[in-house]
């Protein structure tokens, strides 16, 4: 299978795609589908906190509208934002993240930028068990 985009000269098959930086719209995803008939995975993370989850494509499970599994040695809470109570798992709330990967800090900043070892990303998320 060749690949071609626009005028573009072929590419060798396309195996796999991944975004991040955003949510990926579904219109998008299903286009791109359609188009090169590769799945978009995709990917989450933060400066702060580096890449954290991951959303394969290829697993039976997968959703395309979720940012995926935690990567080994990552921990995941979803905090009521105003009271950082955590809460179960579909309620929707703030992301907190502790990492191998993440910082220890902002350079020059006395206040600490972690609750109890977690980065608060400022994003909004909810856990999802996959029953499996």
């Amino acid at each position: 299978m060749m690949c071609q985009v626009g005028n573009a000269r072929p590419l060798p098959a396309l195996r796999k795609a991944y975004a991040a930086g955003a949510p990926l719209p579904k219109t998008i995803f299903d286009a791109f589908e359609a188009k090169f008939g590769v799945r978009i995975g995709q990917l989450y993370g933060a400066t702060e906190i580096g890449s954290v989850t991951f959303s394969d494509p290829t697993v039976v499970h997968f959703d395309p509208r979720s940012v995926g599994v935690a990567y080994e040695g990552v921990r995941v809470r979803i905090v009521d934002p105003q009271t950082r109570a955590e809460l179960p798992s579909g309620a929707e709330g703030e992301l907190l993240i502790a990492a191998p990967s993440m910082f220890r800090g902002y350079l020059h900043e006395t206040t600490p930028c972690t609750v109890d070892g977690f980065f608060p990303t400022g994003d909004l998320g909810r856990s999802m068990s996959l029953g499996i």
